[in-house]
């Protein structure tokens, strides 16, 4: 016989004499119950663990009330873990409809590049979510100022190699994953690519900050051999978390800054206290908790954010050039951009007798697009100013149309042809550049 079981992960709560099934999150109501003596007594055993069979519960209850009960998944026909390690973790899952994503991260490794403050608490994230895999790559040992932000070290631990003392208590928190400590300074591109190549990580996490210019050897690598990373550094007292780079999908860090093999970092102190860590490492684990099941949601594809823990200002930075692909092959977003902007604009010259809304969309686009083309000040106002150029030039020809001018004899139908002529070929290569762009990521992902 089949018993059923009340499902933990629903929220119960008794009001007087009544029992309700409500929502975990907010305790929105769902169902209001009032007991007899008899079925209190029964519903509290099952709520102790006890499995009751389907006729016996419909005796008791009645048929339409276990149907119900059934319907909304109150009881289930197996005893679910609610004492066990990933039981909180299992609930996470059932309240945000993931059930059937429960397992995939135990197929998924990790390499975390800098085992300080982000590493430390990103790395105990990752360990309680159940990461199968999880490397650990750093070459420093724990010392006493590392103790107010770097979680998980304490005063027995000064002198250790950091990623010994970090994968002995990362094992001790959850036995069931695999953490591999490799005590190593990266001295150049080669070393890390030998390390991803070995490993075949499913994601990289980068939490260090020296060298200034690592980022270059992460783009490379990653590009290269098509693997999605995470960056993430702290930034005087606020955060800087971000890119998030899918391979042929989204910017890299060498796309939003410039970086130079020159700058070497010889002297300061760097302002970090725990709960700024603590806030970039959730972020930062979000975001590869999203990556490695494939969510979507992305905060920081194509995004660098910045906020300013004490004034609270925050901002985000944009990729100088937004590829569509990578590679050598790519085309930027802003030459598609403006290649939209000159159609709107001759469509505004050609139709505007017929469609006044044209002629107001292309003066709207030309103003506002470059607003979500770049969030750098300087390339808003050039991209704008000549965009409204542009419409400054098709409402003066558009006017000379008008003019007595427009009346000498086949003059209209010069201009229409010239402007039906370049609207034809702006449009064949437009598609032409999409057609081709599609080739070239069909190649990607075959590759």
């Amino acid at each position: 016989m089949n018993l059923f079981y009340i499902n933990q992960y629903i929220t119960i709560v008794k009001d007087k004499n009544k029992y309700i099934f409500a929502d975990a999150i907010g305790l929105e109501q769902k169902n209001t119950y009032d007991f007899t003596g008899a079925q209190e007594e029964v519903f509290l055993e099952m709520i102790n663990g006890r499995g009751y069979g389907r006729k016996e519960l419909s005796d008791i209850f009645g048929y339409n009330s276990i149907a119900d009960w059934l319907k909304n998944g109150y009881i289930l026909p197996r005893q679910l873990d609610y004492t066990g390690y990933y039981s909180r973790t299992r609930s996470f899952y059932y309240h945000s409809g993931m059930l059937q994503q429960a397992n995939a991260l135990k197929d998924k490794s990790v390499l975390i590049l800098g085992c300080g403050g982000i590493g430390t608490h990103v790395s105990w994230n990752l360990t309680t979510l159940g990461v199968g895999r999880i490397d650990l790559l750093d070459f420093d040992v724990v010392e006493e100022h590392n103790l107010n932000r770097q979680i998980l070290y304490d005063r027995n631990d000064i002198g250790l190699f950091k990623v010994d003392v970090l994968k002995a208590k990362l094992e001790a928190i959850n036995s069931e994953i695999i953490i591999n400590a490799i005590n190593l300074k990266i001295e150049n591109e080669e070393q890390l690519s030998d390390i991803c190549l070995k490993n075949k990580y499913d994601l990289i996490i980068k939490s260090l900050d020296s060298p200034i210019y690592f980022s270059l050897w992460l783009d490379s690598v990653c590009v290269k051999n098509h693997i999605k990373y995470i960056s993430s550094t702290l930034t005087s007292i606020g955060q800087y978390i971000g890119p998030t780079f899918i391979p042929g999908k989204s910017s890299n860090a060498c796309d939003f800054n410039d970086y130079s093999t020159n700058s070497i970092r010889i002297s300061g102190i760097a302002p970090s206290v725990s709960f700024v860590m603590y806030q970039i490492a959730a972020s930062v684990s979000e975001e590869a908790f999203k990556v490695l099941l494939g969510l979507g949601g992305l905060k920081y594809i194509d995004n660098i954010y910045l906020e300013n823990f004490i004034s609270n200002r925050a901002f985000s930075l944009r990729p100088k050039k937004k590829y569509l692909l990578d590679g050598a092959n790519h085309y930027s977003v802003l030459n598609i951009h403006n290649l939209i902007a000159i159609c709107i604009l001759l469509l505004g010259v050609i139709f505007h007798e017929a469609q006044m809304t044209t002629r107001i969309l292309a003066f709207v686009y030309t103003v506002i697009a470059p607003i979500f083309i770049t969030d750098e000040n300087d390339n808003v106002y050039k991209i704008g100013f000549i965009n409204l150029l542009l419409y400054l030039f098709a409402m003066s020809v558009i006017l000379l149309r008008d003019t007595a001018f427009a009346s000498i004899q086949g003059l209209n139908d010069v201009l229409g042809s010239v402007y039906a002529v370049v609207l034809l070929l702006s449009f064949i290569f437009l598609a032409a550049v999409l057609f081709q762009a599609l080739l070239i990521y069909l190649d990607v992902k075959k590759a």
